[in-house]
């Protein structure tokens, strides 16, 4: 096998990888708070409480508002995604060939990041509805209710996790049929559908939890969940003689965790696997 095609083969697989992961990996990633080039085993987030303000005495000295200062920590976790692929000199000049190979690897990398934030939305303890009824307005304007209640920021920074049947029901909601798709705003979000509406970026995820008919939904604000990075996706290239494959692996080393209840809240929606 030429030496000159197993580099242009290897160089532009990491190149269809990259875009890949960036464009169509993880759908949640940089809808949270994100640390990347973490050093050490645990990546440590703020937590500053809120503060308040208060008057003085003629002359008197000014109270101090002694907000609360902590810290919580995400450890971090090392994940893997290989496999191996018969290589001949045709299918290494092959285009989707060697873009579907990079496709699943950023794919299985970027299922596990949402994963992995999906399972710290899901920490809560804030929630709206008793997943008895179908995600409504109502339901919808209570948790917006509830959030500005909590004072979390309305400042373009919240979203909102819906699964498949909740957003075929919130189609149904005539302002929200009309809201703008973000994927040109947002590239990461191009390849799912995502609307602005009420300053919430409303995602579509087929990855949300459910327990028999309650399905949790999310909305959340960026500074409420905080995913730490050491290693973001890295891909390396084997060839393996006794194979006669090539074996890409890919890695990752990452952790997720839940900074602050008040910035997530859980919407439990009754789902049947189909519109009422």
């Amino acid at each position: 096998m030429s030496q000159s095609i197993d580099q242009v083969f290897v160089t532009e697989y990491l190149s269809d990888l990259h875009v890949a992961y960036q464009q169509t990996g993880s759908i949640l990633r940089k809808t949270v708070f994100l640390k990347p080039n973490i050093k050490g085993s645990h990546a440590k987030f703020p937590k500053v409480g809120k503060g308040k303000a208060v008057q003085k005495t003629r002359h008197g000295i000014i109270p101090a508002m002694n907000v609360g200062f902590s810290q919580v920590e995400a450890k971090m976790e090392d994940w893997f995604a290989a496999d191996y692929s018969d290589a001949l000199d045709e299918m290494m000049n092959n285009i989707e060939d060697r873009q579907a190979l990079a496709n699943a690897g950023a794919y299985a990398c970027g299922r596990k990041v949402d994963e992995l934030i999906i399972s710290q939305l899901k920490q809560t303890t804030k929630a709206v509805g008793d997943g008895t009824t179908i995600l409504n307005k109502s339901l919808v304007q209570n948790s917006i209710l509830k959030f500005n209640a909590l004072g979390v920021p309305d400042d373009g920074r919240r979203h909102a996790l819906l699964g498949s049947v909740q957003w075929e029901e919130l189609m149904n909601i005539d302002a929200f049929a009309k809201a703008d798709y973000v994927g040109d705003k947002k590239p990461w979000l191009q390849n799912t559908e995502a609307k602005q509406w009420r300053n919430i970026t409303w995602i579509h995820h087929t990855a949300l939890p459910i327990t028999g008919t309650v399905r949790s939904c999310f909305l959340y604000h960026t500074s409420g969940v905080g995913l730490g990075e050491v290693q973001g996706i890295k891909a390396e290239m084997e060839w393996i003689t006794e194979r006669d494959a090539w074996f890409p692996k890919h890695k990752m080393s990452l952790g997720g965790v839940l900074i602050d209840d008040e910035g997530v809240l859980e919407i439990k929606c009754k789902d049947t696997g189909e519109l009422a």
